[in-house]
């Protein structure tokens, strides 16, 4: 006999997590499909819808556990940095090229602290990435997209995932001194 969530057709908990990230998924390949489409508002809305869903997803995979919802938020950010900035990197190439630098800087940033909080982690180092720094992430490239404020956006995310791979950094090297 199943659960009453079962029951009523709503998905179970340990559901609920590969369902949000897969979502933001989803609306992170729309947006950077509709920003290569040269419709950046559209895109930003969708960044923002994404940014919702892999940020609900990640907060309930870490409460519910579970090796698939694990898996999954810990593909999501790098997979929205991924795909949102190459598109807004390819867009503003000719256009703004502040922005297409930004975005590529933002890119490389991001897979830098990726890396240095993989790499501590498989040497059984704590270090974690906050929701308030995807969140700002998140926000950010939205919100340059909505506004139209993209090289700002994207330099500001730049440097705030330097400053977040500089503190991963220091984390492991820290947790190496002990």
């Amino acid at each position: 006999m199943g659960t009453r969530a079962h029951a009523s057709g709503a998905p179970s908990r340990g559901a609920t997590a590969p369902l949000l990230l897969t979502g933001g998924a989803i609306l992170t390949g729309l947006a950077a499909w509709l920003i290569v489409a040269r419709s950046p508002g559209a895109g930003g809305a969708a960044a923002a819808g994404a940014g919702v869903f892999l940020l609900a997803g990640s907060a309930v995979a870490a409460r519910a556990g579970g090796r698939l919802a694990g898996f999954l938020a810990s593909v999501a950010a790098p997979a929205f940095a991924g795909l949102v900035l190459p598109s807004i990197a390819w867009v503003e190439r000719g256009v703004d090229p502040a922005a297409s630098a930004g975005a590529l800087v933002a890119l490389a940033t991001s897979f830098l602290g990726a890396y240095v909080r993989a790499r501590g982690q498989s040497l059984a180092y704590v270090v974690e990435e906050g929701t308030p720094a995807r969140a700002l992430r998140y926000g950010l490239v939205s919100i340059g997209l909505l506004t139209g404020w993209i090289a700002g956006a994207v330099w500001t995310t730049a440097a705030l995932m330097a400053l977040a791979a500089l503190i991963r950094s220091l984390q492991v090297a820290k947790e190496e001194q002990v």
